[in-house]
């Protein structure tokens, strides 16, 4: 039976899973916006930093992905 030690220190690794997941979806809608919508029109008027910002925010999102992924399985 797991003592109250082991369980302070398994609280901030699922924390940081669980941040770092929701990261990845932040940045990878944020380049879905940037893309395929007009949300940012008003904000950026010239179309091809939308494009180049919306592909490195998804490119970074994956890039954490992988990181959180493979950061995950060594935990294990």
């Amino acid at each position: 039976m797991p003592n109250n030690t082991e369980n302070m220190r398994k609280t901030p690794k699922t924390m940081l899973i669980i941040f770092g997941i929701i990261m990845i979806v932040i940045y990878v809608g944020m380049g879905c916006l940037l893309l395929f919508t007009q949300f940012f029109a008003n904000v950026i008027t010239i179309d091809w930093i939308r494009y180049v910002l919306g592909g490195a925010f998804i490119l970074y999102g994956i890039w954490r992905a992988v990181r959180q992924f493979r950061f995950n399985n060594d935990l294990n």
